[in-house]
């Protein structure tokens, strides 16, 4: 489960009874992990600002991999109290139910497969193109050599190959795009079964500065000061790695606008103390198992 704590601003909420795991859940082989992420209030703050925070916590936390999720977010609480709200996200494959994640894949492929075959025409020519777009690959087609894999996962992988071999053998005008950030997770016998893999590397120094120059011009920043900006999202200070574009998309821009709100401007030192903090996302370990 994933809890996200905001601010609701003057606005309400629900405030759920306190709920247990979601009735008919799937939690074989599950195991207690508490994992915290930070929010772009404690990028701006200070050293010392974090050192008291961490001596309130009720628990001493250490560095650690933020770990994958094995499925899909679902909403389904939310607390609330004194201005302030707990959002509560549970993972879900399907309702646990035994051949559910089997039927509900070969469901996708049906109706892909289904809408390609009115595009193509007798003659074999096609009147347009189906894409059967798959998120978070890793989740559904995991690699079968993993120790720990529920049998009910395998089964899935199987199920999901049959499609793929489903698509390409009836020669219809679909095509199935797979993303990831482990690709090294993924079935061997899936990516075999690929017409190309395409690799997506972090930004280099001129795609760093591509994202980032208009929105930090427009925020009032220098040519020099969005120059720095760019070296430090890059390899600095011995780090063998970059901020990614979700990184420079979804963490630092917001960072940068939300310390500033609601009653101030937006400057080049501050914008470049806030980076500076910020650490980029650490690469995933791309192990199958």
């Amino acid at each position: 489960m994933r809890y996200k704590a905001k601010d609701l601003l003057g606005g309400d909420a629900n405030d759920d009874d306190p709920g247990r795991i979601r009735q008919g859940a799937n939690i074989n082989g599950a195991s207690f992990y508490s994992f915290l992420s930070y929010s772009s209030a404690w990028v701006a703050a200070s050293q010392s600002e974090r050192d008291t925070f961490r001596r309130n916590t009720p628990i001493d936390r250490g560095d650690a991999p933020e770990p994958a999720v094995n499925g899909y977010l679902s909403a389904d609480k939310t607390y609330s109290a004194g201005g302030r709200a707990l959002d509560r996200s549970s993972v879900s494959r399907g309702q646990g139910r035994v051949g559910e994640m089997t039927q509900l894949l070969s469901a996708a492929f049906d109706r892909a497969i289904t809408e390609a075959t009115k595009l193509k025409s007798a003659n074999g020519k096609s009147r347009g193109g189906v894409i059967l777009l798959v998120d978070e690959a890793d989740a559904l087609a995991q690699s079968r050599e993993a120790a720990q894999m529920h049998h009910e996962d395998r089964a899935g992988v199987n199920a999901f190959i049959r499609g793929i071999d489903r698509v390409g053998n009836a020669r219809l005008p679909a095509a199935v795009i797979m993303c990831t950030n482990r690709l090294g997770a993924v079935d061997p016998a899936v990516k075999r079964r690929a017409a190309d893999i395409l690799t997506f590397e972090r930004p280099n120094e001129a795609q760093r500065k591509a994202v980032l120059g208009h929105p930090l011009g427009s925020l009032g920043l220098s040519g020099p000061q969005i120059e720095t900006m760019v070296k430090l999202t890059g390899l600095v200070d011995g780090r063998k790695y970059g901020f990614t574009f979700s990184d420079l998309m979804q963490r630092l821009l917001p960072a940068i606008v939300l310390d500033a709100y609601p009653g101030k401007s937006v400057t080049g030192t501050r914008a470049l103390e806030i980076a500076e903090r910020m650490a980029p996302t650490p690469p995933f370990q791309d192990k199958a198992g």
